[in-house]
């Protein structure tokens, strides 16, 4: 196997337009809508340009013996990403302030990179490849504030006033839609020497395309609380923190089994199931981290 590089390979590049409003609502709050769009254009990419004559792979002729790939570097790939994104947000007052973010986008792109296993199914059709992008998220919700005490502490504040007093919660909620991932056989399907890259045909004899399949959802919880205890000198103080990560525990799948083997499927859009084992097709394979908690001392003087 050899890596050449494609006679007319260029730099990649993008182009990039936005455009947004934003509007105050009182003294306090804001709402900004927003809608970007990016394009990339000569993306790296590699494929064999010395396939087997077999199958719907008739790209190299004659075949050259001596190699049984020539994977080809080459900037033929592009993109493109379509994003609107709404923000509710409060400026820091009365003792809190808060942010609300919704974005909803699509992101379609015909490669990932150039790294040989992301190779076309089919090397001599890239057309083929175009899709929703490996890293396409459809929509993406956050929630985060940040809320102080509106105690004072002191001296004759009594317990209860000063027990209260100096403390910062900081929670963030994020919800995120889940990402495509490729459908595979798992072997080599078409007899162009590449075993990684074959997807599986439709009962109806149509090929499945590119990532079709539906990952999994994301939810989260996570929470900052911090408590300050001031000392006699100005800015000198102990501030204490705890804080949690996915405090629900909440389990969420990140991997799914790709390999569906070589029996056509009924469909492409195919989501990964919790009840199916790990070494099975569509079962899950593994998950983001569970709740996480951690405490801190700083000592500021």
């Amino acid at each position: 196997m050899i890596l050449p590089g494609a006679a007319d390979i260029s730099n990649p590049y993008s182009h990039h337009a936005s455009f947004g409003i934003e509007q105050a609502l009182g003294n306090d709050w804001a709402l900004s809508l927003d809608y970007g769009l990016n394009r990339g254009v000569h993306l790296v990419r590699s494929r064999d340009i010395n396939v087997n004559q077999v199958g719907p792979n008739l790209f190299a002729s004659p075949l050259d013996r001596r190699f049984a790939q020539i994977n080809q570097i080459e900037t033929s790939g592009s993109s493109i990403y379509h994003g609107f994104t709404a923000n509710l947000r409060k400026r820091f007052s009365r003792h809190y302030a808060f942010n609300l973010a919704y974005t909803l986008g699509k992101a379609i792109d015909d490669t990932t990179d150039f790294i040989t296993p992301l190779q076309p199914n089919n090397q001599a059709n890239l057309r083929g490849e175009r899709s929703l992008s490996s890293f396409d998220q459809r929509q993406r919700f956050v929630v985060s504030g940040v809320l102080q005490s509106g105690h004072k502490g002191g001296r004759g504040q009594g317990f209860v006033k000063n027990f209260l007093a100096d403390w910062v919660v900081s929670p963030i909620l994020t919800w995120s839609s889940g990402k495509p991932f490729n459908l595979l056989n798992g072997f080599d399907r078409n007899n162009d020497t590449h075993d990684e890259t074959d997807r599986p045909l439709l009962t109806n004899g149509d090929q499945v395309g590119r990532n079709t399949g539906e990952g999994p959802n994301f939810f989260g919880l996570d929470l900052r609380l911090a408590r300050r205890i001031n000392l006699s000198r100005e800015a000198t103080y102990f501030e204490l923190t705890f804080e949690t990560f996915n405090i629900f525990n909440n389990v969420n799948y990140n991997g799914v089994n790709k390999t569906v083997g070589a029996s056509p499927i009924a469909s492409g859009s195919v989501r990964g199931s919790s009840d199916i084992p790990a070494t099975s097709p569509l079962g899950f394979t593994s998950a983001a981290d569970p709740r996480q908690i951690q405490f801190g001392f700083r000592f500021n003087f």
